[in-house]
């Protein structure tokens, strides 16, 4: 826990959490997307590492947008309940400079509630945090390229349709291991059964005969 300023408490961890939450969209960008893909392509790509983190750590996703112009926004139920309100995509809601302030803001502005006393250990903070980030964000990368590959599609998703694009993506992942596990045993046996002689009695030199 890197909430010890503040106390082992659940505000603490709930901020603790969010701050990975915000740092994974930015890390998501830089790491994942390429000097081809479009603003618009970069910013699933951001707002779908968002949702892949805040699924990773059990918060209620209400909702995630990208609009045509390329930009983007990620909402979340209140704690503790049901989205109360639908989402809208008008151009003024979007993540940019006239939106919600940057992920970057945000997430420093946690760090220093998180370390109140000292800057040095709030900045401590988030490179430790910016680390773990891109560590989750490479092992999770495809979980959120397919729900950015899904937002692309459609621009916009519910919680529970972020939810099942991971678990289709997870499904698919599993069948992939098994069959690829099932190739190899099957690879193993076939050798095996080819090396004894296919003979009810079993290896020649131990067959039975009525008289023996």
């Amino acid at each position: 826990m890197s909430a010890e300023a503040m106390g082992e408490t659940a505000a603490a961890r709930y901020l603790d959490n969010h701050l990975g939450v915000l740092l994974a969209g930015p890390v998501a960008a830089e790491c994942l997307s390429s000097a081809d893909h479009t603003q618009r392509e970069r910013c699933s790509l951001h707002e779908s590492a968002h949702a892949v983190a805040s699924w990773r750590v059990g918060r209620v996703i209400d909702a995630v947008v990208i609009s045509s112009e390329g930009g983007g926004l990620t909402t979340f139920a209140p704690r503790g309940g049901e989205p109360s309100r639908p989402v809208r995509t008008p151009r003024e809601t979007m993540y940019g400079p006239r939106g919600v302030p940057s992920d970057a803001r945000q997430a420093v502005a946690i760090a220093w509630l998180l370390r109140p006393h000292s800057r040095k250990a709030a900045r401590e903070l988030l490179r430790v945090r910016r680390h773990e980030s891109r560590l989750r964000v490479n092992s999770d990368a495809h979980l959120i390229r397919a729900v950015a590959a899904r937002l692309l599609e459609v621009g916009a998703l519910s919680g529970s349709e972020v939810e099942n694009v991971i678990e289709e993506t997870l499904r698919a992942q599993w069948r992939r291991r098994l069959e690829k596990i099932n190739g190899i045993q099957n690879q193993t046996i076939a050798p095996a059964q080819a090396a004894w002689p296919a003979c009810a009695g079993g290896p020649r030199g131990n067959r039975r005969t009525p008289n023996g």
